[in-house]
């Protein structure tokens, strides 16, 4: 099978345990390490990679921080910013078991991390830095990112990371003048912005879909 095959690959430490049996980065992981070094062209080969990995489920927590900390450095390029939002959310959404034909759905212990690893700061930062590439196939992925971090809130490890999250900078992020002129004029990212929105209050979030970003603002 060759989904078997690719999760067997994904989780082989880069280094010969014979060499230094001590070594714990994946290969999974190692490609995201690839990815900070190479040219555009060699980018595309490690995230169409790095999908199909993650499509076969090989995930483990590493992975899930090093993709989320990547998308938080300043030294991203027009690969990064357009292949970088699928790959997130193919780590953070499970197949269900027993039918392949399933929607993936949103997983507690993958979200967990992810959040703790700073997703929702990412998310904004990124759609404010690369607006002008975006299209709304893109900030549809990121909606759909958000909105599965909404629809697993109470779960326990989704709901104890949401609990641990710096609200205050949250708040920060939000307040930015940029941030709601793009609200405004694109509704998907209204709807981003206004889920993470409560998320930065000091009380459970709540289900389903926050549209209407402006009018979330001022309970904030």
């Amino acid at each position: 099978d060759e989904m078997k095959q690719l999760s067997e690959i994904g989780y082989k430490a880069i280094v010969s345990e014979a060499y230094d049996p001590k070594c714990d980065i994946t290969f999974m992981a190692g490609l995201l390490d690839l990815i900070k070094l190479h040219d555009p062209t060699s980018k595309q080969i490690w995230y169409y990679m790095l999908n199909e990995m993650g499509t076969s489920g090989c995930v483990d927590n590493r992975v899930i921080n090093r993709a989320v900390c990547h998308g938080s450095k300043s030294t991203l390029d027009h690969i990064d910013a357009t292949k970088l939002p699928h790959v997130l959310f193919v780590l953070l959404h499970k197949v269900p078991p027993g039918d392949k034909l399933l929607p993936p759905l949103p997983d507690d212990a993958r979200y967990a991390v992810a959040i703790d690893a700073g997703l929702l700061q990412m998310s904004m930062d990124m759609i404010l830095r690369f607006e002008s590439l975006y299209d709304n196939d893109l900030y549809r992925r990121f909606l759909s990112i958000i909105e599965g971090a909404n629809s697993i809130a109470f779960h326990p490890k989704t709901q104890k990371a949401i609990a641990r999250v710096d609200k205050a900078e949250l708040r920060r992020i939000l307040s930015k003048p940029q941030l709601h002129s793009l609200g405004r004029r694109n509704e998907l990212c209204d709807k981003i912005f206004g889920t993470i929105a409560f998320f930065s209050k000091d009380i459970a979030p709540s289900q389903g879909p926050k549209p209407n970003f402006g009018g979330v603002l001022e309970t904030v």
